[in-house]
């Protein structure tokens, strides 16, 4: 099978007609739809030179195709920024110091079948030269475009300079800049293998670059040299968005988390559970109607601990005075859930211990934090002699949805005490798989 580059078949003639009707919609629409401003990336220059010097056209072809376009946008008073490296050697080792010889030459693979290419060195050698006719073009072009416009040269390091010149000749006050910056720390994502530290305004990404951040909105973040932005989710984890470049940590929506810390609660620290947002809204509960449980709406809003916080405090202190396991879940130092296994164990067809407490502060709910603290609570569980949780959990539907995602169940046998202490509570059990 014959090779398809980023051109595909398209005839040069197609290319013009399909781009020039694109380009008259395009206007069309901003002059209907009113006073906006579109900024445009590598869309009048860049994929044109592409295509034209991929099909091996000639150069005044390009020119007049890029003209009759610049004629069709004047009514849109459009600008022209170009940004460019005084040397394209110098252009060309940047690309692969930064990306990868690797990765050029994947772009080479990609269009090789190309007229271009037909004739010329293969692999890097051959896309090094399509670089330099690449902008030797561009800047031929750029000299002939009837538009307001300005060439900034990129050889430095000062972004900030260089956003300066591009607003002053826009004629765009520079914004107040966004408080706030990603707390300090080491953010992981375990799944690739990938960690970004960040401290203060810098970040050290996975490939051991320094970089600089800057806010651009709040809790969203830009990258030097990067066309990515950072968000922060405001507790502990970032998420990529933007344009992923050649580097798999870039890709967009990759999640990066400060690790949270799972450990036993002391007795003194048991009033830290003041420390979590225990409240909740519940849509729809569980409820016995006419004999039969059934969804029933609600609405309400529980403001703290369901039993009250002073309930909640005594049995943890009894859990921990007991020999029981309070496993709690740390952001840095602020405790953001826990988790509590008491010694006692009953029940005739299963050994039960029951999870007597679990909560998740509210900002750090849907994270995976509630089943960490779950399963890690199991080795415990198991060496109280349980070979099973029993659970009385709560009606809303929230909660017996996170139960049964787990892999809870009803329970085998009904504890009445328990059960009687509040028969609105579902009766589940977790039995703890075998080695």
């Amino acid at each position: 099978m014959a090779r398809v580059g980023i051109c595909g078949i398209i005839r040069i003639e197609e290319y013009i007609d399909r781009t020039i009707a694109k380009w008259e919609r395009f206007t069309e629409e901003i002059l209907r739809d009113g006073d906006c401003v579109y900024i445009m990336d590598s869309t009048f220059f860049q994929f044109p030179i592409w295509v034209f010097l991929l099909k091996n056209a000639p150069y005044e072809e390009a020119e007049c195709f890029l003209l009759r376009i610049a004629a069709m946008m004047e009514p849109l008073h459009p600008a022209l920024l170009y940004l460019k490296r005084k040397n394209i050697e110098d252009a060309i080792d940047f690309l692969i110091e930064e990306r990868g010889a690797g990765s050029l030459e994947s772009i080479w693979r990609r269009d090789r079948a190309e007229v271009y290419y037909q004739g010329k060195e293969p692999g890097l050698a051959g896309f090094s030269q399509f670089l330099r006719d690449y902008a030797g073009m561009a800047e031929r072009l750029f000299t002939t475009m009837p538009f307001q416009k300005i060439c900034i040269s990129i050889d430095d390091a000062d972004w900030y300079a260089r956003e300066n010149r591009m607003l002053a000749f826009l004629e765009i006050p520079r914004q107040k800049p966004h408080p706030g910056v990603i707390p300090d720390g080491v953010y992981r994502n375990d799944s690739h293998g990938f960690a970004i530290c960040v401290r203060g305004d810098f970040i050290l990404d996975p490939s051991g670059q320094a970089r600089k951040t800057f806010a651009v909105a709040e809790r969203i973040f830009g990258v030097e040299r990067l066309p990515i932005l950072l968000c922060y989710d405001g507790l502990y984890e970032i998420r990529t968005a933007g344009l992923a470049i050649t580097e798999e940590w870039t890709r967009e929506g990759t999640v990066f988390m400060r690790p949270i810390l799972y450990r036993q609660l002391g007795i003194t620290e048991a009033g830290r559970i003041r420390e979590i947002d225990a409240s909740q809204f519940i849509g729809r509960a569980w409820r016995d109607v006419d004999g039969v449980k059934q969804l029933v709406e609600i609405n309400y809003q529980d403001p703290d601990f369901p039993n009250g916080y002073e309930n909640h405090f005594v049995a943890l202190q009894e859990t921990i005075t007991g020999g029981g396991s309070a496993l709690g879940a740390f952001d840095g130092d602020k405790l953001v859930g826990f988790c509590t296994v008491n010694t006692d164990i009953f029940g005739t067809l299963r050994r039960y211990a029951l999870l007597d407490q679990i909560f998740v502060s509210l900002p750090y709910r849907a994270k995976g934090i509630g089943r960490q603290l779950f399963m890690r609570s199991v080795t415990e569980a198991k060496q109280f002699g349980a070979d099973a949780y029993y659970i009385c959990a709560g009606s809303s539907e929230e909660t017996l949805v996170f139960y049964q995602a787990i892999g809870c169940a009803e329970a085998d046998e009904i504890n009445t005490k328990l059960y009687e202490s509040d028969t609105r509570d579902i009766q589940l059990q977790y039995v703890f798989p075998k080695p």
